[in-house]
């Protein structure tokens, strides 16, 4: 037996950044084609065609702002506001979603939160906001919409700037969560209302006391705008403090899907006031 010279051995090869960099972004590109098939499929599935025939281009839908608000949270908005007409007061209008839910309806004067202030900035200031707004309600018009002309406002001290008695509808949609002080919001809005007027309303809501995912709601809370400037609150009984103006309250508790199990909980409804 003879010992021969050793054998060199060459160091194996550890992947390289660029290696790991190909593979992560092939790993991205194949997750956000699948998700993008399945959005799309989603819409074709369950899509509001009337909404669809407004957007010059499909992958707009795939842009942030569509994004920002899922198909299934826009497919709510229009099944919550089934009915809505004459002149109305709209919370919170974001971009406009809400108006794709309106078919004929008289004038809109639209409210952001004091609270909000985040949309204003996103949106350059009140001005440029109104614009994004119009420019809203003109594609829709153009597209056979009977829409009235738009208004813009905002709260003063916690109290919206209008007449006792002047609106038909009130309309708040993922909104009320927003709001520091929910309890003299709603006595504003029975304000508002005309005899007879309806407020139309959807939101996110606390999960079941005790569950865990109510835990994991009040974890979030700490944080100022929570979620998206949106917290979570026991919605229904701040809806319920319209009955002592007269009001009949109906709604309904349910669960949605969402991206985030603890946004899943809603509240869905109208309110009338007696005239």
């Amino acid at each position: 037996f003879e010992m021969g010279s050793p054998v060199e051995r060459k160091p194996r090869k550890k992947m390289g950044c660029l290696r790991l960099l190909v593979v992560c972004s092939s790993l991205f590109v194949i997750f956000f084609t699948v998700a993008a098939s399945l959005f799309m499929a989603s819409i074709a599935l369950y899509g509001d065609y009337d909404f669809l025939a407004v957007v010059e281009d499909p992958w707009e839908l795939l842009s942030i702002h569509h994004l920002n608000t899922p198909w299934t949270f826009q497919r709510l908005r229009c099944q919550a506001l089934q009915g809505v007409t004459g002149e109305i007061l709209e919370l919170g209008p974001a971009s406009g979603h809400n108006f794709h839910c309106y078919h004929k309806v008289g004038n809109i004067t639209a409210i952001e939160l004091t609270e909000a202030k985040f949309r204003l900035e996103q949106y350059g200031g009140l001005v440029n906001h109104f614009e994004s707004l119009k420019d809203t309600l003109d594609m829709l018009k153009a597209a056979g919409r009977k829409l009235g002309y738009l208004a813009m406002g905002r709260l003063v001290d916690g109290k919206l700037g209008a007449y006792d008695n002047m609106f038909d509808t009130v309309v708040a949609t993922y909104t009320l969560c927003s709001s520091q002080n929910v309890p003299l919001l709603v006595s504003e809005i029975a304000r508002v209302l005309k005899p007879g007027g309806r407020f139309y309303f959807l939101e996110h809501v606390a999960h079941t006391p005790g569950s865990f995912m109510r835990t994991l709601q009040e974890a979030v809370l700490p944080s100022p705008k929570g979620i998206d400037n949106c917290t979570f609150h026991e919605t229904w009984k701040d809806i319920e403090d319209l009955i002592p103006y007269g009001f009949s309250v109906d709604y309904q508790n349910f669960t949605v899907w969402a991206p985030l199990p603890f946004m899943q909980p809603h509240i869905m409804g109208v309110a009338v006031k007696p005239g």
